[in-house]
């Protein structure tokens, strides 16, 4: 099917090109041309299209010297976006300019600048591509495609042989020059070999020598006359193996100020220096390391640290001396190492860095105390039952303070046990922050006027007096203003009441807008009325004074609070406030389900059946066009997309002040790069170990997730369980019925974990893989672990009890694929 040109197209040269340079090549009559097509909102375009190329001699303006048509049957195929053409192979004919032009041959042959511009349809392309003069008619001036250089003559001139000489009946070569030989190549200047041995002179095959030797015993073998001292160089495992009667090697400045002998006596090296007995570099400069440095046994720099130690099996790693730290250390928990231990053996107390899940594990009579050598304040972590237990005398004694936390960028400051406050704060967004992650419920404490704003409700709680088990939650009233109210009961006396209201109702409520009174009879039905109001009194009457006189009846009376009137209801927005997910309330409803009868929803149902007598949902199509307005949050969809932002510190540059034997590095400004040596492979308690050779790599597990170890790579929405004859370790669920599956591995969506994943908490939302080959999944459906590695399937009607993981909150009707879930207690 032919395709229209777009309104907007976008092309690019992907290729101009002429086969490489052959013998005697006849130039070919074509010129590969490949490009990209696209419509105007940069989507590749698919179908047969009509292309026409126009050359010309300018960039713009200019002569149209020759075109070449490539429409109607011979239109140009394009898929995905991509095309291929052979130009000159379309309906070629002479351009409008001088000349007369029937191929690309004779175009190129008179034109050393050509410009060529390409026609979709209709639309004419730009700007014009410039097109180089083909490579054969550099070919020309060459004979079998070599130039003269590279032929010998039988002259008494000097010549260079740029290839390769063969001569099979050997070379007899002398010369007044004083070499009797003067050769170079490619790759060595001279190559020999006899049976297994072979040496290369003036060699760049590997690096570049002087000599480059091998052979079946060594590379080379040195020794004098006398048989007193001999050397291997390249002899089996080792680079040079020395002997000799004094040592196995000497080795001094020509000056005398330092000398080594290696392999002397019982020493394996003996160096001794006026800066240093051993000096050791490596080849790019980047680092130094002195030993029998004066006051130091080693004294060592570098750009990535001064010094980096590891055991042979790899499994941890210590640098010293980084740009960022004075010891970066590094450990494998999966093998059982840690990034560092210090210890007390008189205490018994015990400190390990970088300990599994644990990036600091003390154990004594306290896991750590800090104190201030300025004040009376001390911070206890892991005392008694505390997890931290601190004191402080910021304002003298008795008045204290247990802790302080401030924000340098924002400004914001927390004290902690602050006199005879809890907690005070300050900061010029709002007091505090409240964020849950999984709903992302949010409360900002005193935002702008505000004392307390939220996107959940506020609720008082009490204990069920019925049910032990169970809790009741009341939830407040909600408004567009801040109300104030006060209630009570008044009897009238002869047909009228003047009731006094509460004594401070008067101190809160304006007084002039904003009051409303509610009047309720008590027994009889009787007409009462309010005669007049204000934030002090409240005057009630009845119509028909006869008949009841001296009826009582219940009041409330509403008002404004003082100093709110103008507070804003509609606001700028400083943070997303999306209606939060309910995955606690679902949560508890999957395993008491009796519960959900005294949500709203059910009561207002029951109310609907009372007055229609039909027990029916209710019609809330309005309420969800409504909350899709707003936005419910999804914890697994949205993330941390809701959460207000954290400020990152400013970047800058590391500098570290060096001295020592190179003055000339002295404030280098340094940047961290990779250890010399590749760090060991690592599994970061809080990331995985995606991320090897880097000890400051981090890479957090999402919220509401906590670490496992697992076996191999898994991936996000994985069902794994617990088996025997793995070591503890997870593994993906591929059993129908699994009572030992453990549940569903966390995450963002197509991330992938080895070793350490994070295991999604019960009661969260997440991702998971489910099949639905042979049994639909629907929204509600129970779901259990499947035949299928790593997926689940849709439960039976009766689950086997501790083999079912989550319920559906999406639907799949068939095959595999992933959909959100909630996570169920087994």
């Amino acid at each position: 099917m032919r395709n229209s040109a777009p309104l907007s197209l976008l092309a690019l040269l992907s290729a101009l090109a002429a086969p490489v340079l052959l013998s005697a090549a006849t130039p070919p009559v074509l010129v590969n041309y490949q490009g990209v097509l696209r419509d105007a909102t940069d989507k590749p375009r698919n179908g047969t299209f009509d292309m026409t190329f126009h050359f010309f001699d300018a960039v713009t303006a200019g002569n149209e010297i020759l075109v070449d048509a490539h429409t109607g049957g011979g239109g140009v195929v394009v898929t995905g976006g991509l095309f291929n053409v052979q130009l000159g192979g379309g309906t070629v004919t002479d351009g409008s300019g001088p000349g007369s032009y029937a191929s690309l041959a004779e175009l190129f042959r008179d034109y050393a600048g050509v410009w060529m511009e390409v026609q979709v349809g209709a639309e004419t392309l730009t700007p014009r591509i410039r097109v180089q003069a083909e490579p054969y008619a550099l070919n020309a001036s060459n004979l079998e495609g070599k130039n003269a250089s590279s032929f010998l003559d039988t002259s008494a001139t000097g010549q260079t042989k740029g290839g390769h000489l063969t001569v099979n009946n050997g070379i007899d070569a002398s010369a007044g020059s004083g070499f009797g030989i003067n050769a170079s190549g490619g790759q060595a200047g001279g190559a020999f070999g006899a049976g297994g041995a072979f040496a290369y002179v003036a060699d760049t095959g590997v690096i570049n020598t002087g000599i480059r030797a091998q052979g079946n015993d060594a590379g080379g073998w040195f020794r004098d006359n006398n048989g007193s001292g001999q050397a291997y160089l390249a002899s089996g495992d080792y680079g040079v193996d020395a002997s000799g009667n004094s040592a196995g090697g000497y080795f001094h400045t020509a000056m005398g100020s330092g000398f080594a002998r290696a392999g002397s006596g019982n020493v394996g090296v003996y160096g001794n220096g006026s800066l240093s007995g051993g000096e050791f570099q490596s080849a790019d400069g980047t680092s130094t390391s002195y030993t029998g440095y004066p006051g130091y046994g080693i004294y060592s720099i570098g750009d990535a640290g001064g010094g980096s130690f590891y055991p042979t099996s790899g499994a941890s790693q210590v640098f010293l001396g980084t740009p960022s730290y004075a010891i970066d250390a590094v450990g494998n928990s999966s093998s059982g190492s840690k990034a560092g231990r210090f210890r007390d053996v008189s205490t018994g107390s015990v400190v390990y860095l970088g300990d599994s899940s644990n990036p600091i594990l003390a154990i004594g009579a306290a896991g750590g105390v800090f104190n201030s050598n300025q004040g009376g304040s001390v911070a206890n972590i892991a005392v008694g039952h505390w997890g931290l237990y601190a004191r402080g005398d910021y304002c003298g004694g008795g008045c204290g303070g247990g802790g302080q936390f401030q924000d340098s960028l924002g400004g914001a400051t927390t004290y902690v046990a602050y006199s005879d406050v809890g907690i005070e704060t300050h900061a010029a967004g709002s007091g505090g922050s409240f964020y849950n992650t999984n709903g992302t419920a949010t409360a900002l404490a005193i935002p702008g006027g505000i004392g307390l704003s939220s996107n959940g409700s506020k609720n008082f709680v009490q204990n069920h007096p019925e049910d032990p088990s169970a809790i009741i939650a009341y939830t407040s009233l909600e408004g567009d203003e801040a109300g104030t109210y006060t209630r009570g009961t008044a009897r009238l006396i002869n047909g009228e009441a003047r009731v006094p209201l509460g004594e401070t109702f008067q101190w809160v409520t304006n007084p002039d807008i904003g009051l409303t009174a509610h009047l309720t009879p008590v027994g009889e039905w009787t007409d009462l009325y309010v005669a007049s109001m204000s934030t002090k009194e409240l005057v009630v009457r009845s119509r028909d004074a006869t008949t009841a006189p001296d009826a009582a009846f219940f009041y409330v009376v509403f008002g404004l609070r003082e100093g709110f009137e103008s507070a804003p209801v509609v606001r700028e927005k400083e943070h997303e406030m999306p209606i939060p997910a309910n995955a606690s309330g679902e949560n508890l409803f999957s395993h008491r389900p009796e519960l959900k009868r005294f949500t709203a929803l059910s009561r207002f149902r029951a109310m609907r059946k009372t007055v229609s007598g039909k027990d029916e949902p209710p019609d809330l199509s309005a309420s969800e066009a409504l909350k899709s307005k707003i936005h419910v949050f999804d914890p697994v969809r949205d993330g941390d997309a809701f959460r207000a932002p954290v400020p990152t510190p400013p970047a800058g540059p590391l500098h570290a002040l060096r001295s020592g034997p190179q003055d000339a590095q002295e404030n280098a400004s340094l940047s961290p790069i990779s250890p010399p040596h590749p760090a060991p492979s690592v599994s970061p308690a809080d990331g995985g170990d995606h991320q090897k050779g880097n000890p400051q790599a981090s890479h957090p597990f999402p919220p509401d997730t906590s670490p496992v170890s697992v076996e191999g790579t898994v991936r996000t929405g994985d069902v794994v369980t617990v088996t025997t004859g793995h070591d503890g370790q997870l593994v993906l669920a591929a059993q129908l019925h699994d009572k030992g599956v453990v549940g569903i591995i966390g995450g963002s969506p197509d991330a992938s974990w080895t070793s350490r994943a994070p295991l999604a908490l019960s009661g969260t939302l997440t991702l998971c893989n489910v099949d639905a080959t042979e049994r639909a999944i629907s929204v509600g459906d129970l779901l259990m672990p499947s035949a299928t590695p790593g997926h689940a399937v849709r439960a039976e009607e009766t689950p086997i009890p501790g083999t079912v993981i989550a319920k559906a909150l999406e639907a799949l009707d068939s095959g595999t694929g992933t959909i959100r879930v909630l996570v169920l207690s087994r």
